[in-house]
Order: structure tokens, then sequence, then C-alpha cells
């Protein structure tokens, strides 16, 4: 608000000295400190301000304005009350910390029609990762081989309003399941009833969006099927994240894909925005991903999940955005065996938070990424939270001093140099019910458009 003020007054000043036009360098450096909903009401002024303020090059500017002063930071949180809604809390309040916040709902998710809940998969440059699922139902006639998917909300009013004979051929038997056309579908078929020939069977399908809150822009990512090898293969657990690949200038979106059936079974695809296709790179065959700890983190240009080796000994796998090559990097000297973690993304690091049972927490964070010396380094020790609670490293304060930390469905500072846990209130939510949240992820403010077109 300070500096929004401070900008108006120096316009009116030269408005006052009457200069009429300052160059775009200058222009440029003013208006890339600004939030992206004043810029977006400034593109309004004349036709140059709007051609100035879309260019790539300003975006980029204003992009790294805020990564390097850390404005235009907001944490996105996934209510457990709301399963569809999320919301918003501004970074700079968090850190007053000086009563009872009050997250306000974003009511502009382009997932929040849907029924199930919406999960964030990280975020990158202001984009924002999302993904929901839709109950579809199917009506198949093996005899004809047709098949009818619709979402099960739209199945009920087309069967109302619709002859499903056409569907239907005469002295149609009961399918031997030889061939199944879900085989290839996200998730396993689910075999509901048989009705005057037709096999009606039901499955859920994965809706994944891009989404800058900013803008309000967003697309939606073409479906991509798993290669289930055999029909013994039943239970599904996907996972996804975001991120920019430098070396061809594109956000990527990864998906991580595990079946379960005689054995573990995963696949991974790459989703290219700048190209608008997925495809499916070669994956590290000596290693599959861990059940326990099904979560995907993006740091320094990879992606990284908790991997098991043929020897089931665990690691770290990291797949490399730009050359969709994998490495194994090896985990920290645990004080312990029994502890639960998790990897994170703190300022742009690798890091992994230990909880041990004994009801203690140590944060590490990956020095020297990728280089000679890479190693892990103890960024914190000791912290004492109970085990029963899930707990991950958000971000750093503003002066890095802080720790910010998710415990269980809650937010808390730790103090790096006190030692020191102050717990962040909230405002009760609908109906006096105190906020809970399940997802949280920090989101910088950006123009980075999701125009396939213009990505990149």
């Amino acid at each position: 608000m300070e500096l929004r003020s401070t900008i108006k007054s120096f316009f009116f000043f030269l408005r006052r000295k009457k200069v009429q036009k300052l160059p775009d360098e200058i222009l440029e450096l003013i208006l890339s400190r600004l939030p992206v909903k004043c810029l977006l009401n400034l593109r309004c002024v004349s036709k140059s301000w709007l051609t100035l303020i879309s260019r790539p090059k300003f975006v980029k500017l204003h992009l790294k304005q805020s990564v390097q002063t850390k404005i235009n930071l907001s944490l996105y949180l996934s209510c457990i009350n709301r399963p569809s809604s999320f919301y918003r809390v501004d970074f700079d309040s968090l850190e007053k910390n000086d009563g009872y916040l009050q997250p306000v709902e974003v009511n502009y998710n382009p997932l929040s029609h849907l029924d199930n809940r919406t999960n964030i998969y990280g975020s990158c440059d202001g984009l924002i990762c999302i993904s929901n699922s839709m109950d579809i139902v199917l009506l198949w006639n093996s005899s004809t081989r047709r098949f009818l998917d619709r979402p099960s909300s739209a199945m009920v009013e087309f069967a109302r309003n619709s002859n499903l004979s056409q569907y239907i051929s005469s002295g149609f038997g009961f399918d031997n399941k030889s061939y199944n056309p879900l085989r290839r579908q996200d998730n396993g078929t689910g075999l509901e009833r048989f009705s005057e020939g037709l096999v009606c069977m039901t499955y859920t399908l994965d809706i994944v969006v891009l989404w800058n809150p900013s803008t309000r822009k967003s697309i939606k990512l073409p479906q991509v099927s798993v290669e289930i090898p055999n029909q013994s293969y039943r239970h599904k657990y996907s996972t996804y994240g975001i991120g920019y690949d430098e070396t061809n200038h594109d956000y990527k979106v990864v998906r991580v894909v595990v079946v379960l059936g005689d054995d573990i079974y995963y696949e991974v695809h790459v989703f290219s925005l700048r190209l608008n296709l997925w495809h499916k790179p070669k994956k590290y065959s000596d290693h599959h991903p861990d059940l326990e700890s099904l979560k995907t983190v993006i740091a320094g240009g990879a992606m990284h999940w908790m991997s098991v080796g043929m020897d089931n000994k665990r690691s770290i796998l990291a797949f490399d955005l730009g050359t969709e090559t994998y490495r194994v990097i090896q985990h920290p000297e645990y004080r312990d065996l029994d502890f639960s973690s998790s990897l994170d993304n703190l300022g742009g690091c690798l890091s992994l938070t230990c909880h041990y049972h004994s009801g203690i927490v140590d944060v590490w964070v990956l020095k020297e990424y990728g280089g000679e010396n890479e190693s892990w380094s103890r960024l914190a020790q000791n912290i004492p939270i109970t085990y029963n609670y899930v707990v991950k490293s958000v971000a750093y304060s503003k002066n890095g001093k802080k720790l910010l930390l998710r415990k269980h469905n809650s937010l808390v500072w730790y103090d790096l140099e006190l030692k020191s846990l102050e717990n962040i209130r909230f405002h009760a939510g609908e109906n006096n019910y105190p906020f809970k949240f399940e997802v949280i992820d920090s989101c910088l403010e950006s123009l980075v458009d999701v125009n396939v077109a213009e990505a990149g």
C-alpha cells in the first residue's frame, strides 16, 4: 500500500512539472514494482501502456522483482471444511501476526464447480497446478463395442431424455470381460450393473488445470491415459508437479502414476505448455516411487520423489526437466530409524523435513545442488512437535530468520535464532468452524500467461 501511494505521488509530481513522457526503461522499472491487480488496471491508461505491460520482457522483469524482493507473495490454502474452495493469505500479514488472520476465499477457482476435493500440486512463477476428479458413468455394449461416457450428473439427465435402445443390440449376451474400453483410463473399472444388454461402469477422471490466480486465466490440460499392463492392476495413485525448463524455456507439468497389482508399476508423463502436448519419457527402471511418501517437489530444475531401489534401499530420485534424465540423491544421515519425512521446496532449494517418533523435527537443505560438493546441511534441529502431527516446511520469512511450518492443519513460525515456536491464529470460518487447512502452497503474483502460444 505504501509503495502504491509513493508511485501515485511520483506520477502526480511529474504531471505538475509537465513531464509529458518518461523513457520506457524508467517506466518499466517503476511499474515492475506494482502488484498485478494494479498493473491490469493500468493497461487501460493508454495503448502504449498496454503494449509495455504485455511485453514478455516486462513480464520477466516484474517476476524478477517479485522474486528478489519477496513482494506480491501469498499463501493458497485448501480448506478441509470446504474441499473445492481455496483461500488466500497475504504473506506480509503472516509476518506481522499481530492478531487473528482472516483468509480471503478465492471465488474464481476454475475447478470450484466440481464436487470432489481440489488438490494443489505446487506453483511456479505465479502458475499453480491444481486438479480435481470427475466421476464418469460409461454405458458399454460389448457386442457392438459402442460406448457412451458422460459425467455422472449429466448421465442421469441423458438417460431420462434419450432412447437408450440405439445402444442395445438384440440377443446381446453378458460380456466375458475380455474387452474393456476402460483399460487405458486413469482409474480401474467399477462394474455397477447389467441392464438390457448394456454394461454400466464407473471410473474417476483427473481434471488438471494450470491457473494464474492473479490474472484469473487458466488452461485445462489434455487428458492422458495410463497404459495399465493387464487387468490385475487396479489401485492407482497419481501426483503432479510444475516447474520451469530453463533449457527449453518452457513450463512443464510432470505426472507420476503408480498402479498396484501383482507388483508395482509406474509411469511418468510430461506436459509441455509451449507445445501443448503430453509425452512419455523413459523411466528409471531400477527404482519405483515409495508409496509411503508419494509426494513430489520441484527444485533446482528437477522434480523429486522418494523412491525404493531393487535392493529395497530408499533414496530420492531427481528427474531433470530439461534433459529428462534421472539421478539418485542419497538421504541425509538421520539420528534415528523411526521417523516420517517429506520433500519440500524451501527458498528455491530442495529441503527435507524429518519428524522423529520421539517428537522432534529436523529440517535439512541440499546445498550446492548438482555440484561436486553437493551435501545436506541441517537448517534446524530438535523442533519440539508431537509426532502425531504432519509437519512440512513452507517458506522462510522475508528476513530469513524464521521458518514457516505446517503443523497438521495449522501454521507456526519457528525462530531459527531463538529456537522458539509461535502459533499463527486464524479467525473462525463459516458457521464458526475453525479454519483447518489440508494443503498449503506459496505463490507469487505474476503476469505469466497460460496461453500456449505465448508461453516461454
